[in-house]
């Protein structure tokens, strides 16, 4: 038996301690941290031949790091485990680690678990397989044509619109559901439709009529009585549901229909038993959506606490797009809600859901283990974990039950039937319902019970077919009809996942990317009176879906949802990838092709498009041409200036620097022509002067004033001048400097700090000789022209301050930290305060004073075994005084 370990290697540091914590001494388990390795840009600038759609790779620097010290050490282990992540992404990972390692077929083996458990690893290391290379190739068809076309059709939308426009296959049909769906708001009209509802006091088997009795109401069924129309459909659960397609806008009709009808005849009674389910469990974009609307997280920030979750062996896999949960799963959660004594199902529930895609082999979204509560996480980890935690419970709970009785009446009006339905449901058995945490709107509609079941607020009397009762009011309402919500990010993770578009893995990072400032797409708004702010787009987004919809064939749902399944083929060995990818590109160039063949803005000399940058020093915009030859030009409302619009401006320019009769205010110094002034492009509000005539040849040239906003032609006479002006205030009647300079004896002067203004120092302005003498200014205002000297005396000072603060060679006052003096001080601000620091710069702790005047060392331990935070409540807390903070510095 060998005496070497097992080397285990992972995606995550953060699951290492776990996994060696299960699997023992005789593993070692590193983590390679993900991709090791990225398509490069040296073939074609795409990182693939686009002839053999190889992928041209090329080692991180991580990445490299990684495999020389890991290879450096495999001759110490007789087995190598490849157990990255259970996904796509995760065996093309494998693949790079095999491949760099140097790892033959014999030299390795691969398992993937959907959660660290004990049990999981077992499975999973009793199961040894390969790299399976039709889910690597999967994932290389899917880099290969995320990068095909967002290039390309970046490159030539951004030539046709004048600036760059990012185009992705997944991201672009994102911020096409966003616009459509402002579209549809704003073009939403509202429709005013009524209700008939009927009252009565009638109760079979009451001898007393003249008894108080309550009353009762029964509802108008406006598709029964033929006065709105209805249509059956197919909803997300593949059930068949009718919906009224048409509105009820007569109130002339609804006002003489609730008149006019005094009794009503019982044509049908119908009792049944109706359930209502729990939600399924989550799966990553409900999970994201949960996190969004109830915590008020980003998707973004909900994957990776789910990473940790995950890591820390508390959840499953957190990428899936399964509700599925597995027999494992199920077993432990019958056992904890049996004990619970929660009415758990006999056999796990299990559904079809009408997906568009499917993640392969995952189960859903649930704890690992239910005797663990979370009751140890923090914030919104804790948060995370319970809305999990209750919702798988919930899912595999029994239904709740209802008796519902359902009464159908008629009454006559003009001589036409209208049907009214009256509906009792009753609350048998909670089910699932004894669970108050969890949300009762199923992840998959908007409805709380789209099979009616719920208890009824009023009470209905039980009569006989045939039984008449009479009538005594009515109310007409009124109701119109609301716009489609604006989407937020949890509801475009919903309509991604509907229409198919995207994987759960690639959800988050979606959104992020279209709302990226730099993208300029989409911008986040709080909207109405919802916590969660809305998806808004900007006019780029507009522009990108007027400009690609009838053209590009990624921005149709259909085609990109063909996409994902010709990589699910693919995954699974049923499609040849190159095959499929030479059918895009093909496709793809001809629809560039159109769409690069009408620029917006072409260049003036070469004829390619023109491109909008942006300077971030001047925050101001500029055009270049697309394919470099070298035109570039100002930004002008928007658009690149044209050569006339430059020419009038420079005409514009020169009237401001010119008088009633058009001569020079200051006359170029070479021609005589208008001197003009500009800013600097590389010093932003630095200013020099040119002369106009400039681009004809002439070179004139000054400094500028900024002061008078006027040229300097002679730049060493205007210092000289200014020297000797400056001089004045620093010299005695008799010519000799109030501070003469310590290395020169000339004029030291006094001024302004222009970073922080209100702040001065002293410089030495020899005319003489170059002087770099500058020096700080002490309390009095004055230059510290002996600095040694200043120092010294500060460090005197201080040590004198240090003796008093001593008593038989021990502090007064001894710091808590250093246990060296501290000094007693007053705040700067009124009122003033008592509060003490000590000497030691270095160690710099403060803390606040007793009342007796001496430092308080009680509440500067409270305050410390806080984190260095004043604990609310307490009387310290309450001071208005700001100093002192009682913390380190």
């Amino acid at each position: 038996m060998s005496d070497k370990k097992k080397l285990m290697i992972v995606e995550s540091g953060g699951k290492i301690d776990k996994l060696k914590k299960i699997l023992g001494d005789d593993w070692d388990v590193v983590a390679c941290g993900g991709h090791i390795e990225g398509m490069t840009t040296k073939k074609g600038e795409m990182g693939f031949d686009e002839e053999t759609l190889e992928i041209d790779y090329e080692l991180s620097d991580r990445g490299e790091g990684f495999v020389r010290k890991t290879k450096a050490n495999l001759k110490k282990f007789d087995a190598v485990c490849l157990a990255s992540d259970p996904d796509r992404e995760g065996e093309a990972i494998a693949k790079s680690l095999k491949k760099h390692l140097g790892l033959g077929e014999g030299d390795y083996f691969r398992c993937t678990f959907n959660s660290i458990t004990k049990s999981q690893l077992a499975n999973a290391l009793s199961k040894p397989r390969k790299i399976d290379y039709s889910l690597v190739t999967a994932q290389e068809a899917r880099r290969i044509l995320d990068r095909k076309v967002g290039w390309d059709s970046t490159k030539a939308l951004s030539q046709k619109l004048g600036r760059v426009s990012p185009v992705g296959r997944v991201q672009s049909q994102a911020v096409l559901f966003v616009v459509e769906r402002e579209r549809e708001i704003s073009n939403f009209k509202p429709v005013k439709h009524f209700n008939v509802k009927l009252f009565s006091k009638t109760w079979p088997n009451e001898e007393d009529t003249k008894k108080d009795l309550p009353q009762w109401g029964c509802k108008l069924d406006k598709p029964k009585s033929g006065l709105i129309s209805t249509e059956e459909i197919e909803n997300d659960k593949g059930e068949k549901v009718v919906v009224e397609t048409s509105y009820f806008t007569n109130k002339e009709l609804a006002d003489k229909i609730a008149k006019t009808i005094k009794k009503l005849t019982v044509i049908d009674i119908e009792e049944s038993t109706k359930e209502r389910s729990a939600p399924h469990p989550y799966r990553t974009s409900t999970i994201q959506q949960d996190a969004i609307n109830k915590l008020g997280l980003t998707s973004k920030k909900t994957m990776e606490i789910l990473q940790t979750l995950y890591e820390a062996g508390h959840i499953t896999y957190m990428r899936t797009d399964s509700d599925a949960i597995s027999d494992e799963g199920f077993d432990l959660l019958k056992e904890f809600a049996e004990q619970k004594g929660y009415p758990v199902l006999d056999a796990k529930r299990v559904r079809t859901r009408k997906d568009a895609v499917a993640q392969e082999g995952h189960e859903c979204l649930r704890p690992t283990a239910f005797d663990y509560d979370g009751s140890d996480l923090e914030g919104d980890a804790k948060a995370l974990y319970e809305l999990i935690f209750n919702r798988t419970i919930a899912s595999q709970l029994k239904p709740a039950t209802y008796n519902q009785l359902k009464t159908t009446f008629e009454g006559e009006c003009d001589g036409k039937t209208y049907i009214f339905n009256a509906i009792d449901s009753v609350l048998i058995s909670k089910g699932w319902m004894v669970l108050k945490d969890v949300d009762e709107v199923d992840d998959d509609n908007n409805e709380k019970n789209p099979n009616g079941a719920e208890e009824s607020e009023e009470k209905f009397p039980e009569f006989n077919i045939g039984d008449v009762v009479d009538v005594c009011g009515y109310d007409v309402s009124d109701a119109v009809t609301q716009p489609p919500k604006p989407f937020t990010e949890a509801s475009l993770i919903k309509k991604m996942e509907k229409e198919g578009i995207g994987r759960p893995s690639t959800f988050a990072t979606t959104v992020s990317t279209i709302c990226d400032p730099a993208h300029g797409y989409i911008k986040t708004e709080k909207v109405g009176k919802s916590k969660v702010k809305a998806l808004v787009s900007t006019s780029n987004a507009k522009d990108l879906v007027d400009t690609l919809t009838d053209v590009l064939s990624i921005m149709k749902t259909s085609y990109t949802r063909s996409m994902e399944q010709a990589l699910d083929e693919i995954a699974n060995g049923d499609k040849d990838y190159k095959e499929y990818l030479r059918e895009v590109f093909a496709l793809l160039e001809k629809e560039n092709a159109q769409l690069s063949k009408a620029v917006r803005y072409p260049c003036p000399d070469c004829g390619a498009g023109m491109m909008q940058g942006y300077n971030k020093e001047y925050k101001k915009h500029y055009w270049i041409c697309s394919e470099r030859c070298g035109y570039k030009t100002i930004d002008l409302d928007g658009k690149p200036a044209t050569r006339e619009d430059i020419k009038k401006m420079k005409e514009d320019e020169i009237k401001r620097f010119v008088d009633a009769d058009g001569k020079a205010l200051h006359p170029c110094n070479i021609c005589q022509s208008p001197m003009v002034r500009r800013e600097n492009s590389n010093k932003k509000g630095k200013f020099y002067w040119r002369c106009s005539r400039d681009k004809d040849g002439c070179e004139g040239f000054a400094y500028d004033d900024g002061k008078t906003k006027t040229p300097i032609f002679d730049l060493d006479a205007f210092i000289k001048e200014r020297i000797e002006k400056e001089r004045v205030g620093f010299i005695n009647e008799d010519g000799t400097p109030k501070f003469p300079c310590p290395d020169c004896g000339d004029v030291v002067v006094r001024r302004e700090n222009s970073k922080e203004p209100g702040k001065f120092y002293w410089r030495c302005i020899s005319s003489k000789q170059k002087c770099d003498f500058i020096t700080f200014e002490n309390r009095e205002g004055k230059p510290v022209l002996d600095k040694e000297k200043f120092f010294a005396d500060k460090e005197a000072e201080k040590q004198a301050k240090i003796n008093a603060a001593m008593k038989d060679g021990k502090p007064l006052y001894p710091c808590p930290e250093c246990k060296g003096p501290m000094e007693k001080r007053l705040t700067k601000t009124e009122p003033k305060r008592i509060w003490f620091g000590c000497f030691d710069r270095d160690c710099g702790t403060t803390t606040s004073s007793t009342k007796d005047g001496k430092p308080d060392y009680a509440y500067y331990k409270e305050v410390k075994a806080n984190g260095g935070k004043k604990k609310t409540g307490t009387s310290k807390s309450k001071s208005k005084a700001k100093k002192p903070s009682s913390t380190k510095k």
